[in-house]
């Protein structure tokens, strides 16, 4: 991936989504939700699924700060492109107008 933004990045190098088409369910692993999800795979929506594209969706909640109100939630969109094999995320902080956004070429493996 490359990502690209002003302020650093939410969005990982690597990231594995992992989509079972029959049960329509997509778990997503990398650094940001591994760290933030209690070391384990979150759960993603499958937003679109047709001829041309998939889509997965879903959010990252950051622990609470010391006040016990939530610090951050980080909203994810990756789209893969069927025909190109491109793969782009953006991740887009709740209540910030700042976004992130990556890019690159998927591998996809069928089991």
């Amino acid at each position: 991936m490359n990502a690209r933004s002003e302020m650093g990045t939410w969005i990982s190098p690597d990231v594995a989504i992992a989509f079972d088409k029959k049960k329509k369910k997509a778990f997503v692993h990398d650094p940001v939700t591994y760290g933030f999800n209690g070391k384990k795979p979150m759960l993603a929506e499958v937003k679109v699924d047709n001829s041309k594209r998939i889509t997965f969706g879903w959010t990252v909640k950051s622990t609470t700060s010391s006040q016990g109100q939530l610090a951050l939630q980080m909203k994810y969109t990756a789209t893969y492109l069927k025909k190109n094999g491109r793969f782009v995320i953006t991740a887009t902080p709740i209540a910030y107008p700042n976004s992130f956004r990556g890019d690159g070429k998927c591998k996809v493996s069928e089991r």
